[in-house]
C-alpha cells in the first residue's frame, strides 16, 4: 500500500470514528474534567469527506468536490480500560485507539499487513482477557456484496500479531457475530454466520 493510500485511508477512518465519539461516550459513561452536567452535544456526521477518494463521483454543485466515506461495522471497547477501543471496518480491517476518550482519538491500523483481506464485520474481546480480540471477516460492502470472508482471527497481544481460525469451516462464510465466553477459561468463543446460523 503506498504512503498516500495509507494516508488517505488513514484520514477517512479517522473522520468516521470521531462522528462516533458521541455514541462512543454514551456507551461509556464518564466525566472528563472540562464537561459539564447537560453539556450540549453538536452533531459532527455522518457526512462525506470531500477530495477524499479516487472514486471522482463529482457533485452536481462542484464536479471536484469528489466525496468519498467508509464504514465502520464493529465497535469494541475494552471494559477494563475505556481509552482502549477497538473498530472493525467494511474493508480496511481493525484499528485502535489508546486515547478513546480524547477529543479527537489517534487510531492505528493494525491487520493492514497481517491478514489476507481486510473485510471485518465483527469484533469482540475476551471478557477473560481484555487484550485477546477476535474479529469475524466477510463484511457486506457496496452493492450487497460480501468482501473476502475467510474465517475467524484472533490477537492475544492487542491486536499487534493476528491467528486465522478455522479457516477451513468458514472460508466463504461472512461471520456475523462473534462472543468470546468465558467458559472454559475464555477458550470457546461462539460465531454466527450470515448465511448458515452458528
Amino acid at each position: 500500500m503506498s504512503l498516500s493510500n495509507a494516508v488517505r485511508r488513514s484520514s477517512y477512518f479517522g473522520f468516521w470514528l470521531c462522528c462516533f465519539a458521541a455514541v462512543l461516550t454514551l456507551a461509556v459513561p464518564f466525566k472528563a474534567a472540562n464537561q459539564t452536567v447537560g453539556q450540549t452535544w453538536v452533531e459532527q456526521g455522518p457526512g462525506p469527506i470531500l477530495n477524499g477518494g479516487g472514486e471522482n463521483l463529482g457533485s452536481p454543485l462542484d464536479p471536484g468536490l469528489n466525496p468519498g466515506s467508509g464504514a465502520v461495522n464493529a465497535i469494541a471497547i475494552d471494559s477494563t480500560n475505556r481509552n482502549v477501543i477497538y473498530a472493525g471496518t467494511v474493508n480496511g480491517g481493525v484499528w485502535k485507539t489508546t486515547n478513546g476518550t480524547a477529543g479527537w482519538p489517534t487510531w492505528t491500523p493494525l491487520t493492514d499487513s497481517a491478514l489476507p483481506a481486510l473485510s471485518i464485520n465483527s469484533l469482540a474481546l475476551s471478557p477473560v482477557n481484555p487484550n485477546q480480540v477476535f474479529a469475524g471477516t466477510g463484511s457486506t460492502s457496496a452493492f450487497g456484496e460480501v468482501g473476502s470472508a475467510f474465517g475467524v482471527v484472533r490477537s492475544d497481544d492487542g491486536g499487534q500479531t493476528w491467528t486465522v481460525l478455522a479457516e477451513n469451516t468458514f472460508a466463504r462464510h461472512a461471520i456475523n457475530s462473534i462472543v468470546p465466553t468465558m467458559l472454559g477459561g475464555g477458550k470457546i468463543v461462539l460465531a454466527a454466520t450470515l448465511d448458515t446460523g452458528v
